[in-house]
């Protein structure tokens, strides 16, 4: 038994074996092969122009010129990210706000409509930040802490304002919130507690929290003066609608991170 089993492994293992040979290597041989000499087996990232890699940076920093309302650098591998409201808009108060921006329009021809995402307007609860990817998964953890003790509440707006953005090249026409300013100070403080742990700047000291509805190029496109004539006109109008905040959103990624509030 021994010495058949010595022979059967000789056979098995030696070159004068009859078994026929083929001079052709496998397919997949020759691409386990190249994955073992790369080691995880993907391909490098690819290099991207410098035209084409500068036209990206300058789309990126127009875009986020346009959100935050001062210039950005692109750095890349940072995510912009900011931490508002909803202001969901029924048709009837889209209605006033297209009558408010056709009047505005007629004043300030430069004026622009901001664009309502998610279907609606927003209020700030943080400036413009940038965080590392590997930083959104703490940063939205600290947010939902923060968060989920603060109750559901309603908000209405007051009257119209003007604002000038951080470094005076735009103005923005805005709805300043009357009811439910309290409320909101009150989420603020919870979003800023998490801004804090990442050591990125806080919201401003006096908050003054309003829904943006459109911009100039021009700090003084848009002043007191035409905030007035507006308000005269719309105020009213504007005061009757309320509006039911259920969440707080982190805008990060490409993706809106909610976190409801308590009922």
């Amino acid at each position: 038994m021994r010495g058949a089993g010595a022979l059967r492994e000789k056979a098995a293992g030696s070159p004068q074996s009859s078994a026929p040979t083929s001079t052709r290597s496998d397919p997949s041989s020759r691409a386990k092969k190249v994955k073992k000499e790369r080691g995880t087996g993907k391909l490098p990232a690819p290099v991207l122009p410098d035209g084409l890699r500068d036209r990206y940076k300058e789309k990126v920093e127009a875009k986020l010129h346009a959100s935050s309302g001062h210039p950005v650098t692109f750095v890349p591998g940072n995510w912009s990210t900011v931490v508002f409201v909803a202001v969901r808009c029924s048709d009837e108060f889209s209605a006033l706000v297209q009558e408010v921006l056709t009047e505005a329009t007629r004043l300030v021809p430069s004026l622009t409509p901001v664009a309502p995402g998610g279907g609606g307007l927003h209020i700030s609860l943080s400036r413009t930040i940038f965080l590392k990817a590997f930083h959104v998964d703490k940063f939205n953890d600290a947010l939902k802490e923060g968060v989920v003790d603060c109750k559901r509440f309603s908000i209405s707006f007051t009257r119209l304002s003007c604002y000038v953005n951080d470094d005076g090249t735009r103005s923005f026409l805005s709805f300043d919130v009357g009811a439910g300013h309290a409320d909101l100070a009150s989420a603020l403080s919870r979003v800023d507690a998490a801004v804090k742990k990442l050591d990125q700047p806080t919201f401003y000291e006096d908050p003054k929290f309003h829904a943006s509805v459109g911009w100039a190029p021009d700090k003084a496109a848009l002043d007191d003066r035409i905030a007035d004539e507006l308000d005269v006109k719309f105020a009213r109008r504007l005061s009757e609608f309320s509006f039911y905040v259920t969440e707080v959103v982190c805008r990060t990624m490409n993706r809106d991170f909610k976190f409801p509030l308590r009922a």
